[in-house]
């Protein structure tokens, strides 16, 4: 059964990156297994990812909470995933976005800190259902003017900044 868990590639996307690994430094290889981000799936073997593929039609992909045992588990407790809500502005261009302080937007990532870190998830809704749209945001909700792109039409972070003034 497939788990979903925070990994790091070497590259400026999955599909072209070289290898998987578990920690940010990239030190740490991933397992070797297949791996998939939005509708790209590759298999790392030995530590080097092979090549690119379409992943399969295979209907609606739900992210459900699931006990063995009991409804009262699922429908009560929960999963306990719980998404971090942050400001930001909508999206824009690199060359402007830091230009842009209109935090009027909340996003959701799926890290524990005040803004998401590079390899998390970013969501529009606090279902983590929407990932958030390819672009440029800009934040100051950890209290530093930050701009981050999301890339691969998964809401993921792959680039993470801080604004600077010239």
């Amino acid at each position: 059964m497939a788990t979903r868990a925070t990994y790091y590639f070497d590259g400026l996307s999955f599909a072209n990156a070289i290898s998987l690994y578990t920690d940010q430094a990239l030190n740490t290889l991933a397992a070797d297994g297949y791996y998939s981000l939005g509708t790209i799936a590759r298999r790392q073997v030995n530590g080097v990812l092979q090549a690119a593929a379409n992943c399969p039609t295979c209907g609606d992909a739900l992210s459900l909470c699931y006990d063995s045992t009991s409804a009262s588990e699922v429908c009560c407790v929960g999963c306990g995933t719980t998404l971090t809500a942050f400001s930001a502005t909508i999206g824009g261009t690199f060359n402007g976005v830091c230009g842009d302080t209109n935090y009027t937007q909340t996003y959701y990532h799926n890290g524990s800190g005040t803004i998401p870190a590079a390899g998390e998830l970013v969501y529009s809704d606090a279902n983590g259902v929407n990932p958030l749209a390819n672009d440029y945001y800009h934040t100051n909700a950890s209290g530093t003017s930050t701009f981050f792109r999301i890339t691969n039409n998964t809401g993921f972070v792959a680039l993470l900044e801080p604004c600077v003034t010239p």
